[in-house]
């Protein structure tokens, strides 16, 4: 998954969120505890994934920016020297 497409899941991913808040205190109102509960652990999923996303973009962004402040540094296997 490339930089662009970890932005889109991002933004689609807030937005979903940010719909489970709000369909969730539309039920608190109701007095519907049950189906904003539901709704809430759906939101808190929302957020893991969120999560998610970010230390992924991380991963794509901090290559770039160790270059651009002149480190340079190459992919080591964890494990290479281990017999």
């Amino acid at each position: 998954m490339d930089l662009k497409q970890i932005n889109q899941k991002i933004v689609t991913e807030n937005l979903c969120y940010e719909d489970l808040i709000a369909r969730a205190d539309v039920y608190r109102e109701r007095g519907d505890w049950n189906m904003a509960r539901e709704l809430l652990k759906d939101a808190i999923k929302s957020i893991n994934a969120l999560q998610e996303l970010e230390k992924r973009k991380q991963l794509h962004i901090m290559p770039h920016y160790l270059k651009r402040i002149g480190v340079v540094a190459k992919v080591v296997k964890r494990f290479a020297n281990q017999s």
